[in-house]
């Protein structure tokens, strides 16, 4: 926001009041005892201030460029924004109905949202026992593309920029994919190079391995390619 007195008249009347400008701390002042002219009554406005005075200040918000990812909606009344979240919809629902569904979850509280990732709501030993699962679904709920997306820039941000913020990684399911995709990696190592274990096992590099040196190359190999 900035001020808008560079925008309005130097005085402004409403509701019987009339506004004069001061420029010096950007505020609008009235007295309600006073004509709407200039008078004697007016010569302290701005420096020697009654009871009853009143003052206002306008703001505005210049027009420029901005980045906005949210779904837009009608709020208490007026045009404003609620988090995008993903809805599950079916492939024959209509447009109008599809955007009241993401408008509905955006209005959805952020408590209730979360509580769909656990196991069960449960209590006493029927709790302990989706302990285990609570936990997975917990470490693995922030893989899924966000609970929200609630992102505005006052300025144009590139396309990637909203969802690169918004959208974060577990770091636990990252390390067991990647720990999978090296067991993976190094399982087809194996089978490839059980083919030349008659060479490793003559090569006098490899000769301090013995019957080792097919596993020794293909963890090398396996990690060479992380």
């Amino acid at each position: 926001f900035e001020p808008a007195m560079a925008h309005l008249p130097r005085r402004i009347t409403t509701d019987g009041l009339t506004f004069f400008a001061n420029d010096q701390d950007g505020y609008y002042y009235a007295r309600p005892s006073a004509s709407g002219s200039r008078s004697s009554a007016l010569d302290g406005l701005f420096t020697k201030h009654e009871v009853g005075d009143v003052r206002v200040r306008f703001l505005c918000v210049p027009e420029t460029d901005a980045t906005v990812v949210a779904v837009q909606c009608h709020k208490e009344g007026c045009e404003s924004f609620v988090p995008y979240r993903p809805a599950p919809l079916g492939p024959c629902v209509q447009d109008w109905k599809a955007r009241q569904t993401l408008v509905e979850e955006g209005f959805r509280p952020l408590r209730e949202f979360r509580s769909e990732t656990s196991c069960c709501a449960g209590s006493g030993m029927a709790g302990c026992c989706c302990c285990a699962c609570n936990t997975i679904a917990c470490i693995c709920s922030q893989e899924v593309v966000t609970e929200e997306i609630y992102y505005v820039s006052d300025r144009l941000d590139p396309v990637e920029q909203p969802f690169r913020s918004f959208v974060p990684r577990s770091p636990w399911r990252v390390w067991n994919f990647r720990l999978l995709g090296l067991l993976v990696m190094f399982m087809g190592m194996r089978l490839v190079l059980r083919l030349f274990s008659e060479v490793f096992q003559g090569s006098t590099a490899l000769a301090a391995y013995g019957g080792s040196a097919g596993l020794v190359v293909a963890g090398s190999l396996t990690l060479a390619s992380f």
